[in-house]
């Protein structure tokens, strides 16, 4: 075993190459281990799996590939890695075998991370495996990476004068200053008075952001406003549309890429729009009407990164609401063109929010989102 003769003439047995088998003894080929699975040397009766913390995703691997940053396998054996979820960590940089919860203090709104990131001033996370921190009631304060607050008001000898605007804040005196990160990129502003604003740079674009100290609802508080597009993905997503990789690789790649919900922004949602209309996937409802079907394995992927984009909170500015009405509206139209498309052969396709359906009676497809 672990050899094979590839003629009936009664040559010499040949050792299996590494990435496969033999367990016949009269073996005329070697076998591909199975995804999940390795081996590293000649002449093998079998394979390996892959360790925890790494993975094969293709059959016939010579060796396991260690799990990228935030993505864990918890098991021998497996095909693939997953990403660690909001309010979770891995437990190492790389070839992690398991996601830690986030300590109190600390947060994490993004997935696939390896760090927690630490509650701004006078927010706070009591317990632990948090994905956002809460802000301080009114009249009271928390420092840096706090998990409870503290009764106003902030020392005066603090290293921190944010605490003490939030209590002037409470008291309607004006807004504190404040740092927001999200999608768009870092933003910051000091003291508002009432009714004074602030702008901020869009990190990946050159629109604006601002930041309106208003009285709602008998309190001060600042109003967000984001006029930007683009995140830090969009440019990589834009650029899938004018590759020459094939649908499924594309849509692969789009998976990745909006995998991180927290992370997405409006200008994505268009950016993949484009590449499903690279694929031939029209965003109008009576296009598709001359093209090639996709196979399951394609619609999965398109299903899981459209999923990923519903769960997406887009900060949309109110004077922007059509476009991005317009955007959603072409992405749904897409959805629908899959479904057509689609050679469902009696299974149903799903991912988290959407699936497709193979009704026999009526003889047509048809897509849910839940």
């Amino acid at each position: 075993m672990g050899m094979y003769q590839p003629d009936d003439t009664g040559g010499t047995c040949t050792n299996c190459p590494v990435g496969k088998y033999s367990d016949n003894v009269k073996s005329s080929k070697c076998t591909d281990c199975a995804v999940g699975q390795f081996q590293d040397n000649e002449g093998k009766a079998g394979c390996k799996p892959c360790p925890a913390g790494q993975y094969s995703g293709e059959a016939g691997a010579a060796t396991c590939t260690d799990c990228a940053s935030g993505h864990v396998t918890r098991e021998e054996g497996m095909s693939k890695c997953v990403p660690c979820q909001p309010g979770f960590k891995a437990n190492q940089n790389s070839a992690a075998t398991d996601c830690d919860k986030c300590d109190p203090g600390t947060y994490q709104d993004q997935t696939g991370q390896t760090q927690c990131k630490a509650c701004l001033a006078n927010y706070f996370s009591s317990t632990d495996g948090q994905k956002s921190c809460k802000r301080c009631e009114d009249k009271l304060y928390a420092a840096v990476k706090s998990s409870q607050c503290l009764p106003c008001p902030a020392p005066d000898n603090s290293d921190d004068p944010v605490l003490k605007e939030k209590c002037d804040n409470d008291e309607n005196k004006g807004c504190a200053s404040a740092k927001y990160e999200n999608q768009y990129g870092n933003f910051s502003h000091n003291w508002l008075e009432e009714d004074e604003s602030a702008d901020g740079k869009c990190g990946f674009d050159e629109n604006q952001a601002v930041f309106k100290c208003k009285m709602i609802e008998g309190q001060l508080q600042v109003e967000e406003t984001y006029y930007c597009k683009k995140s830090i993905k969009t440019e990589e997503i834009a650029g899938l549309a004018e590759s020459d990789a094939t649908a499924e690789e594309k849509t692969e790649k789009l998976v990745d890429l909006t995998e991180d919900t927290a992370m997405n922004g409006l200008g994505d949602m268009e950016a993949v729009s484009n590449v499903l209309k690279s694929i031939g996937i029209s965003n109008e409802t009576d296009g598709n009407n001359d093209v090639q079907p996709i196979d399951k394995k394609v619609t999965e992927t398109i299903l899981k990164s459209v999923s990923n984009l519903v769960q997406s909170d887009f900060k949309v500015a109110s004077n922007e609401t059509k476009e991005a009405s317009d955007i959603s509206a072409g992405v749904v139209n897409q959805v629908i063109n899959v479904v057509k498309q689609t050679e469902v052969k009696n299974k149903v396709i799903k991912s988290p929010r959407l699936a497709v359906i193979d009704i026999k009676k009526k003889k047509v497809p048809t897509a849910t989102l839940r």
